[in-house]
Protein backbone atom coordinates (compact mmCIF):
# COMPACT_ATOMS: atom_id res chain seq x y z
CA UNK A 1 0.00 0.00 0.00
CA UNK A 2 1.41 3.43 -0.86
CA UNK A 3 1.39 6.24 1.60
CA UNK A 4 -0.74 8.18 -0.35
CA UNK A 5 -3.28 5.37 0.22
CA UNK A 6 -3.10 5.39 3.78
CA UNK A 7 -5.78 7.03 5.58
CA UNK A 8 -4.43 9.81 7.32
CA UNK A 9 -6.31 11.24 11.22
CA UNK A 10 -4.88 14.68 13.24
CA UNK A 11 -5.21 15.27 16.35
CA UNK A 12 -2.99 17.73 19.18
CA UNK A 13 -1.80 17.80 22.27
CA UNK A 14 0.53 19.69 24.94
CA UNK A 15 3.22 18.59 27.35
CA UNK A 16 2.37 20.85 29.78
CA UNK A 17 4.82 22.16 32.42
CA UNK A 18 4.82 23.73 36.40
CA UNK A 19 7.00 23.94 39.17
CA UNK A 20 5.40 22.12 42.37
CA UNK A 21 7.87 22.94 45.26
CA UNK A 22 10.91 23.89 43.57
CA UNK A 23 10.46 20.50 41.04
CA UNK A 24 9.58 21.21 37.32
CA UNK A 25 6.78 18.91 36.37
CA UNK A 26 5.16 17.48 33.25
CA UNK A 27 1.08 16.48 33.56
CA UNK A 28 0.79 12.94 31.97
CA UNK A 29 -2.14 10.84 31.28
CA UNK A 30 -3.30 7.22 31.50
CA UNK A 31 -5.25 6.36 28.64
CA UNK A 32 -7.98 3.78 28.56
CA UNK A 33 -5.19 1.02 26.80
CA UNK A 34 -3.13 1.75 30.02
CA UNK A 35 -0.68 3.87 28.50
CA UNK A 36 1.25 6.95 29.72
CA UNK A 37 1.44 10.24 27.27
CA UNK A 38 0.36 13.93 26.84
CA UNK A 39 -3.27 14.69 26.71
CA UNK A 40 -4.31 15.05 23.29
CA UNK A 41 -7.04 14.27 20.62
CA UNK A 42 -8.65 15.22 17.64
CA UNK A 43 -9.55 18.51 16.23
CA UNK A 44 -13.12 19.13 15.90
CA UNK A 45 -14.63 20.94 12.79
CA UNK A 46 -13.11 24.42 11.96
CA UNK A 47 -10.71 24.03 15.07
CA UNK A 48 -7.18 24.65 14.51
CA UNK A 49 -4.28 22.32 15.82
CA UNK A 50 -3.62 25.10 19.10
CA UNK A 51 -7.12 25.19 19.89
CA UNK A 52 -7.66 21.51 19.89
CA UNK A 53 -4.50 21.08 22.05
CA UNK A 54 -6.00 23.86 24.50
CA UNK A 55 -9.51 22.22 24.43
CA UNK A 56 -8.32 18.74 24.90
CA UNK A 57 -5.89 19.56 27.68
CA UNK A 58 -8.83 20.90 29.48
CA UNK A 59 -11.17 18.63 28.82
CA UNK A 60 -8.76 15.25 29.63
CA UNK A 61 -7.08 16.85 32.80
CA UNK A 62 -9.47 20.00 33.89
CA UNK A 63 -6.27 22.30 33.57
CA UNK A 64 -7.07 25.64 31.98
CA UNK A 65 -4.51 27.81 32.86
CA UNK A 66 -1.91 27.17 30.50
CA UNK A 67 0.39 29.69 28.25
CA UNK A 68 2.02 29.04 25.08
CA UNK A 69 5.15 28.40 25.13
CA UNK A 70 5.96 26.70 22.15
CA UNK A 71 5.11 25.00 18.98
CA UNK A 72 6.94 21.61 19.05
CA UNK A 73 7.75 19.08 16.40
CA UNK A 74 4.76 16.70 15.96
CA UNK A 75 4.62 12.87 16.27
CA UNK A 76 3.01 10.51 14.27
CA UNK A 77 2.85 6.49 14.83
CA UNK A 78 0.77 4.01 12.59
CA UNK A 79 -2.42 1.80 13.75
CA UNK A 80 -5.08 -0.15 12.68
CA UNK A 81 -8.92 1.50 13.03
CA UNK A 82 -11.25 -1.16 11.86
CA UNK A 83 -8.60 -3.25 10.33
CA UNK A 84 -7.18 -0.25 8.37
CA UNK A 85 -3.59 0.30 8.26
CA UNK A 86 -3.62 4.24 9.34
CA UNK A 87 -1.44 7.04 9.94
CA UNK A 88 -2.15 9.29 13.18
CA UNK A 89 -0.35 13.31 13.04
CA UNK A 90 -0.53 14.61 16.31
CA UNK A 91 0.72 18.24 16.98
CA UNK A 92 2.74 19.23 20.26
CA UNK A 93 2.92 22.35 22.17
CA UNK A 94 4.86 23.33 25.01
CA UNK A 95 2.40 25.10 27.93
CA UNK A 96 3.05 26.36 31.28
CA UNK A 97 0.39 26.01 33.76
CA UNK A 98 0.42 28.34 37.06
CA UNK A 99 -1.60 26.21 39.11
CA UNK A 100 -4.37 23.32 39.29
CA UNK A 101 -4.83 19.65 40.33
CA UNK A 102 -5.52 17.27 37.58
CA UNK A 103 -8.99 15.29 36.81
CA UNK A 104 -8.71 12.53 34.71
CA UNK A 105 -11.50 12.76 31.94
CA UNK A 106 -13.03 9.16 33.23
CA UNK A 107 -15.62 9.07 30.16
CA UNK A 108 -13.09 9.18 27.50
CA UNK A 109 -10.86 6.65 29.23
CA UNK A 110 -8.42 8.53 30.74
CA UNK A 111 -7.84 6.85 34.38
CA UNK A 112 -5.27 8.83 35.45
CA UNK A 113 -3.76 12.67 35.56
CA UNK A 114 -1.03 13.31 37.39
CA UNK A 115 1.96 16.08 37.57
CA UNK A 116 5.15 13.89 37.78
CA UNK A 117 8.71 15.73 38.12
CA UNK A 118 10.13 15.77 35.03
CA UNK A 119 12.85 13.49 35.95
CA UNK A 120 10.79 10.86 36.36
CA UNK A 121 8.44 11.19 33.31
CA UNK A 122 10.87 9.82 30.90
CA UNK A 123 10.89 6.62 32.63
CA UNK A 124 7.06 6.41 33.04
CA UNK A 125 6.10 7.29 29.11
CA UNK A 126 5.08 4.26 27.09
CA UNK A 127 5.74 5.13 24.05
CA UNK A 128 9.34 6.19 21.97
CA UNK A 129 7.62 9.25 20.24
CA UNK A 130 6.41 10.69 23.18
CA UNK A 131 9.91 10.22 25.06
CA UNK A 132 11.73 11.95 21.86
CA UNK A 133 8.72 14.69 22.32
CA UNK A 134 9.32 15.34 26.15
CA UNK A 135 13.21 15.57 24.88
CA UNK A 136 12.43 18.25 22.53
CA UNK A 137 10.57 19.98 25.05
CA UNK A 138 13.47 19.97 27.48
CA UNK A 139 15.78 21.27 25.04
CA UNK A 140 13.31 24.12 24.40
CA UNK A 141 12.58 25.03 27.92
CA UNK A 142 16.43 25.34 27.83
CA UNK A 143 16.74 27.82 24.85
CA UNK A 144 13.16 29.64 26.91
CA UNK A 145 15.27 29.82 30.02
CA UNK A 146 11.87 28.07 32.06
CA UNK A 147 13.94 27.02 34.97
CA UNK A 148 12.26 28.46 37.15
CA UNK A 149 12.48 30.36 40.34
CA UNK A 150 15.62 28.43 41.21
CA UNK A 151 16.74 28.87 37.57
CA UNK A 152 20.59 29.67 39.05
CA UNK A 153 20.67 25.84 40.70
CA UNK A 154 19.60 24.09 37.77
CA UNK A 155 21.65 25.63 35.50
CA UNK A 156 24.63 24.95 37.67
CA UNK A 157 23.43 21.46 36.70
CA UNK A 158 23.87 22.00 33.17
CA UNK A 159 20.06 23.04 32.18
CA UNK A 160 16.58 22.25 32.45
CA UNK A 161 16.22 19.14 34.90
CA UNK A 162 15.20 16.68 31.84
CA UNK A 163 16.00 13.29 30.96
Amino acid sequence: MSAAAVPTEHSAGGLVIRRISGVLSVLLIMDGHGNWGFPKGHLDDGENSLEAARREIAEETGITNISLKADLKSIDWYFRKNGIHTRKICDLYLFEASAGNPTPQASEGISRAEWVPLGDARKILTHENTREALRQGCSVMEELRLGGPDRETVESRGGVECP
